[in-house]
């Protein structure tokens, strides 16, 4: 009877309620002047919500350093982009829509959005590289609950043959840092050949779908049960 009752309280303790998913959405597509960037508010879809031209290609097989950067306190999404060179940087800023989650919520990158992607056409063969991917704090360290399995994602697409799409094969999971606050930085990568033109857009592209869930809290009905089933305890030992 005391097993039972311990088995109890403790599947009352792990009952609880979780606050709404706050999100976003970045995409990055390289191919078509014009909507080259963009960020989006929705938790899955990756309609542009603020979109920016790159000013120009880079060299097929030079590396752009990338950061994609959330800041709580100003609940601002930054996405920066360097030239070829490193020397200087570009950057577009995006409002979530929604009220953040605390500083403390769960933080989840689904492997199914992290993706990269090449695209082929008729003369044409594409690949997009991000490697050396970190992901950290902006003010201090994350808790970080599931790392990310790889940090190299790599499509690769050859003439005629079908769209190519690479994603992270685990979900990544953390909280913040001590303000709610984390960046996700890395290289990407393009080669190309033909890439250009508006016959040939939107051969390259990367992206992720971020979304947090504030911590679970006990619900007050969850109290009661545990506060009944203590009272319930000491009563039956008393009969012992």
């Amino acid at each position: 009877m005391r097993s039972t009752l311990l088995l109890a309280a403790l599947f009352v303790t792990t009952s609880a309620a979780q606050a709404a998913d706050f999100g976003f959405s970045t995409l990055i597509r390289m191919g078509n002047p014009g909507i080259d960037w963009e960020l989006g508010s929705g938790a899955a879809a990756l309609a542009p919500s603020v979109t920016s031209s790159l000013s120009s290609y880079w060299n097929s097989g030079a590396s752009r350093q990338f950061q994609i950067t959330y800041n709580r306190p100003t609940n601002n999404v930054e996405l920066r982009l360097w030239t070829n060179s490193g020397s200087s940087s570009t950057a577009l800023n995006f409002t979530p829509s929604g009220t953040p989650n605390p500083i403390d919520a769960i933080w989840t990158l689904p492997a199914s959005s992290f993706f990269v992607k090449a695209v082929t056409g008729a003369n044409v063969w594409t690949g997009i590289t991000l490697s050396s991917m970190t992901l950290s704090g902006v003010s201090g360290a994350l808790n970080v609950i599931s790392p990310m399995l790889q940090t190299s994602l790599q499509a690769g697409s050859s003439l005629f043959q079908p769209t190519q799409t690479v994603t992270q094969t685990g979900d990544v999971v953390f909280r913040g840092d001590s303000n709610g606050s984390w960046r996700l930085a890395g290289y990407v990568t393009m080669n190309y050949f033909g890439l250009g033109g508006l016959g040939h857009q939107d051969r390259l592209t990367f992206g992720l779908t971020a979304l947090s869930a504030a911590a679970p809290t006990p619900e007050p009905s969850t109290g009661l049960m545990l506060a009944a089933g203590v009272a319930f305890g000491l009563w039956w030992r008393k009969r012992q």
